[in-house]
């Protein structure tokens, strides 16, 4: 069988110039050698920022349980019907878990159980630090 007369490899020369994407890397190949130091400094920075936040958020989830853990003992105080300990536990709470979402509710619980003891003044202290939103 006859060969194809295209079919023949075509020789380039050692002149052939590359293609951009072969260019870029080379380039960033020697830019990465050329700045190793500030690379390796850099990936020391984000993978502590990353382990950083990845703790925060653990952290931020695990007081969030705990609160909400707490809260469900409180209610219950609430609940039982003695006003003067379900107000201490409320006090208590928003003291120990302040700024998490559920200390809000607490909030509204502990102003719920002011306004009617007659204690307006002290229901809205207790609400003055919720969040606008």
């Amino acid at each position: 069988m006859a060969k194809h007369p295209t079919s023949s490899r075509v020789h380039r020369g050692d002149q052939v110039p590359d293609d951009a994407f072969v260019s870029t890397v080379r380039r960033l190949i020697t830019w990465s050698r050329e700045n190793r130091r500030e690379l390796v400094i850099a990936t020391v920075i984000v993978v502590v920022l990353g382990i950083t936040a990845a703790w925060y958020i653990t952290e931020q989830r695990s007081v969030e349980a705990r609160a909400a853990s707490r809260f469900t003992a409180v209610q219950q105080s609430v609940a039982s019907g003695n006003i003067q300990l379900a107000i201490r536990d409320l006090e208590a709470f928003i003291g120990t878990f302040g700024d998490t979402e559920t200390a809000d509710q607490a909030r509204l619980v502990l102003a719920d159980l002011l306004i009617a003891q007659d204690r307006a003044d002290d229901a809205v202290d207790a609400l003055g630090s919720l969040p606008d939103d």
